[in-house]
């Protein structure tokens, strides 16, 4: 019995659906023809129970009760009829149908058993409303189907418009499926590309010569340190370098000095560019080792900012500059040598020229012919003004070049000295400007300077007449010099060109003006004005 009951609720059939080929107009079509015409008769045995209980004096009462279980039969068929669809139990819609039979034999059986009395029992008035109620229940019935095909078409129309939003739903979500795919693949091409550079950029950091450390936060509390940074500061990989770390992870084995005093941390390159957001270039700080062992950094600092554009932290990278600066030391060593070297030159050179210049002065004691005389007075202040050039290098600091305003000033005065005797009513009036001269230029426009001065001295001013010479240098480097000897004296006379005169002294002039590229111009007026206009290029 158990196994017959088990069997009836086992679905090992194929659903009735198959039938229908899950169209689902044909499906919904029997679905819900099947459910309303269950809902009907189950309405109808209600009314039959509903109509036996209110006429107590109603023969044969039991037939309707018959009637209604025949009519639940009936409706139970078609809910089976709707089940079957999605389950294929067809062993109860079979026994179900079964019942209804015997229900339905049994009903007409025992119709047919009270036919002929029922015949007797009705009167025309009572068929009359029988068959009114009939009517109205047949109109009922028309209406509950019109309704019922209202409901149905409304239904189908209702499903017609879901497919449809589905199809358009499901259209739209393919697009988003695909759209969605493809930005998946592209974000897995971008996070490979991105694992590719980081790789790039750390093997890059680890391999650096250059030390780089990085700070994640903005107080620099840890910072993050290649494998040459980590050799600079005798380091563990992966330790934190920072001075500004928890007292607990600060690095004890060294100390950051400059100029000799220990940095404090907010002073150091990192935590600067980091607290004020700023790059900071070129920082030199030593590192002294506990073991003696002190290098000398050049460091570089720039801040970290995020999305935002907000400082999160800083990078720094620190160069190597031990070796520079032990060459430097022993350049600045061998360039203090050789300047004391080339003090001991000058200052022998211009003694040696004041010992010829003094060998000339006895020697012209013995010269009685005067031109001879003169002739020797010449050479020796030629001798003087370079011996003066070199004195005046020997006091300066830079070795290369001499300030010439002082040095004209003094060759001025000394010649004024020499000639005091002949020429006691010419006055001297001296304007230079404090112009840094080379050596190259100074030695051979000061020969030139004494030749015009001496030329004025002896030429300009005859027979013991007054006047004036000056002599004045002006302009820059970078926009040349000019020099000025003039005299109010006597001029020159009408026919002579001094640009092409035999003299010695102009001689010199022209051959040491060629020398330095100056250019030299010549004026007869109210006496002679000589300028030169030249450049000094280191």
């Amino acid at each position: 019995m158990l196994e017959f009951i088990r069997n009836l609720f086992t679905s090992d059939f194929m659903p009735h659906g198959h039938c229908y080929l899950w169209q689902p107009g044909i499906v919904w079509l029997h679905v819900i023809s099947d459910s309303f015409i269950a809902l009907a008769y189950y309405s109808i045995p209600l009314t039959l129970v509903y109509f036996v209980g209110k006429r107590r004096d109603l023969p044969y009462p039991w037939m309707f009760l018959m009637f209604g279980g025949f009519i639940v039969a009936c409706g139970t068929t078609h809910l089976m009829e709707v089940w079957t669809v999605w389950h294929g139990t067809y062993r109860l819609a079979g026994t179900v149908k079964l019942l209804t039979a015997l229900l339905s034999i049994g009903t007409a059986v025992l119709l047919v058993k009270i036919l002929p009395e029922a015949l007797a029992l009705q009167s025309p008035l009572k068929l009359a409303q029988v068959n009114a109620d009939l009517e109205r229940e047949i109109q009922e019935r028309e209406k509950a189907e019109t309704e019922l095909r209202r409901t149905q078409e409304d239904l189908e129309s209702r499903v017609r418009g879901r497919t449809e939003e589905l199809a358009q739903a499901n259209a739209t979500l393919q697009l988003e499926i695909a759209e969605r795919k493809r930005i998946e693949e592209e974000v897995r091409r971008l996070n490979a590309d991105l694992e590719r550079r980081v790789i790039e950029l750390q093997t890059l950091f680890d391999v650096m010569p250059i030390g780089i450390g990085i700070a994640e936060d903005r107080q620099c509390r840890r910072i993050r340190l290649n494998q040459a940074f980590a050799q600079m500061l005798k380091l563990p990989a992966g330790a934190n370098a920072s001075k500004s770390a928890p007292a607990e992870e600060i690095p004890r084995n060294f100390k950051i000095c400059r100029h000799g005093l220990e940095l404090s941390p907010d002073e150091l390159p990192m935590q600067r560019a980091a607290a004020r957001g700023e790059v900071i270039r070129e920082f030199d700080e030593q590192v002294v080792h506990t073991d003696g062992a002190t290098l000398h950094l050049l460091a570089y600092a720039a801040p970290l900012c995020d999305e935002k554009g907000a400082v999160r932290g800083s990078v720094g990278a620190f160069v190597d500059i031990t070796d520079r600066r032990r060459a430097e030391e022993q350049v600045r060593a061998s360039l203090r040598e050789k300047e004391a070297l080339l003090q001991e030159i000058h200052h022998r050179v211009k003694n040696n020229m004041q010992v010829v210049s003094s060998l000339l002065q006895l020697q012209s004691n013995y010269i009685r012919d005067p031109a001879a005389l003169e002739m020797f007075t010449e050479s020796q202040d030629r001798i003087k003004s370079m011996a003066l050039i070199h004195e005046k290098l020997y006091q300066s600091r830079d070795l290369d070049q001499i300030n010439f305003g002082d040095y004209m000033s003094t060759l001025v005065g000394m010649l004024a000295r020499t000639y005091a005797a002949r020429a006691g009513n010419v006055r001297l009036q001296v304007q230079a400007e404090p112009a840094a001269l080379t050596v190259n230029t100074a030695i051979p426009l000061g020969l030139i300077v004494n030749e015009l001065i001496t030329n004025a001295f002896k030429h300009a001013f005859p027979g013991g007449r007054a006047g004036e010479i000056s002599a004045e240098l002006r302009g820059n480097r970078q926009n040349g010099f000019a020099l000025l000897v003039r005299d109010n004296g006597v001029g020159v006379s009408p026919g002579f060109l001094p640009e092409t005169a035999d003299s010695l002294g102009l001689r010199l002039v022209r051959i040491l003006s060629e020398q330095i590229g100056a250019q030299v111009e010549y004026h007869s007026l109210d006496g002679l004005h000589v300028k030169l206009t030249f450049t000094d290029k280191k």
